[in-house]
């Protein structure tokens, strides 16, 4: 049963995304995001240009299975990540950790920033400091693409 608009007010995200039946899109537009429990795991990233890539660290063994659920139940979730080039160290480091988001069924994408204002019917709010993608048509006129999570160049001779 959908949930009534008392209940969204107080929803967590978990129970928003149990309550969703077709699509969830996440859109990260910045270059850096302060998440406490990626601190660890980004600090020894910069340190040893290593990603850990273990499933049961950090936050995957909450976000995996939100993630499988959901896909369990035929909902295609999407996360696009439109970043500036060259890219900031922590882009690099969540390049290489989205092997994780694909692995737990995430379709990820990434854009250059250079190629955003031209995303066609995009619209993009901010509240309270959070990037919410509100509505798109789907079309790109410029045919730019939203690549796929191994089409960003991250400028270590590669994808």
């Amino acid at each position: 049963m959908p949930l009534n608009a008392q209940q969204l007010n107080t929803a967590t995200f978990a129970e928003l995304l149990a309550d969703t039946h077709h699509t969830a899109v996440h859109l990260e537009m910045r270059d850096q995001y302060a998440v406490g429990d990626e601190t660890d795991d980004y600090a020894a990233f910069l340190r040893t240009g290593v990603p850990n890539l273990d499933p049961a660290r950090s936050f995957w063994p909450q976000w995996t299975p939100l993630v499988r659920d959901a896909v369990a139940r035929g909902v295609v979730m999407r996360r696009a990540r439109i970043v500036s080039e060259p890219v900031t160290d922590y882009i690099r480091y969540k390049h290489a950790i989205t092997p994780l988001n694909l692995q737990a069924g995430e379709d990820v994408r990434w854009l250059p920033r250079r190629h955003a204002s031209c995303c066609g019917s995009f619209r993009v709010i901010t509240v309270e400091g959070a990037d919410l993608c509100v509505a798109h048509s789907g079309e790109r006129k410029d045919g730019h693409e939203l690549r796929p999570a191994a089409g960003i160049e991250t400028g270590e001779g590669g994808s």
